[in-house]
């Protein structure tokens, strides 16, 4: 907004004349802002639906664990193998970090990153980012990383037991991601596997 002044010649009683300035603070907006107010509000939308997209499928996984705290997610991690990581909201609410990921490291501690969301798209502390956080976790299980934090991530832990069901499903999702280039395995399934499947396209 910008300011305009405006000079205004007013008659009194008596006769006398005063000149009187006037501050008077204009409300109109510029395209420039308006163009920007409107690219926040559509980034945020995305966001959002991302998000909502990734809680269709998180609560299968397994290793979702929903709202906990860093100290919560130690205990769980504690006595686990290294490389051993759980995903949960993160513990201070920001829509640009929606997600923590808990992992044992190799120095037999528990450590957190927070997942970045921008612009539709998560990722960690590199310019790998997809627009699924499980795609982005699977991606550093598959051995895709750079020797990052995220590179450590090996073992799911579970909150439930995985029926044999989906971990069949697992499976064949990492064969037709090991084997993208020579194609897709799922045409040769009966019909209500490959539905079944494709309630959870992923294999972590």
């Amino acid at each position: 907004m910008t300011d305009k002044i405006i000079s205004l010649n007013v008659s009194i009683p008596h006769g006398q004349d005063h000149q009187i300035t006037v501050n008077i603070t204009s409300t109109t907006t510029s395209d420039t802002d308006r163009q920007e107010g409107s690219n926040i509000e559509k980034n945020k939308k995305i966001n959002e639906r991302r998000i909502k997209d990734c809680l269709r499928y998180l609560p299968q996984s397994l290793w979702f664990y929903g709202h906990m705290s860093h100290s919560d997610a130690v205990g769980i991690l504690d006595n686990t193998h290294v490389g051993t990581f759980l995903v949960r909201y993160s513990s201070n609410p920001d829509p640009k970090y929606p997600f923590s990921v808990s992992l044992k490291t190799r120095a037999h501690s528990v450590k957190s990153m927070r997942v970045a969301l921008k612009d539709g798209l998560f990722y960690f502390r590199s310019e790998t980012v997809f627009p699924n956080v499980i795609q982005l976790i699977q991606f550093y299980v598959a051995g895709r990383g750079n020797r990052t934090f995220a590179d450590l991530l090996t073992y799911p832990r579970y909150h439930t037991l995985p029926s044999l069901a989906h971990l069949c499903r697992l499976r064949i999702n990492r064969i037709n991601w090991d084997s993208s280039s020579s194609g897709d395995v799922m045409p040769q399934l009966p019909r209500k596997i490959r539905d079944y499947i494709d309630l959870y396209p992923f294999f972590v």
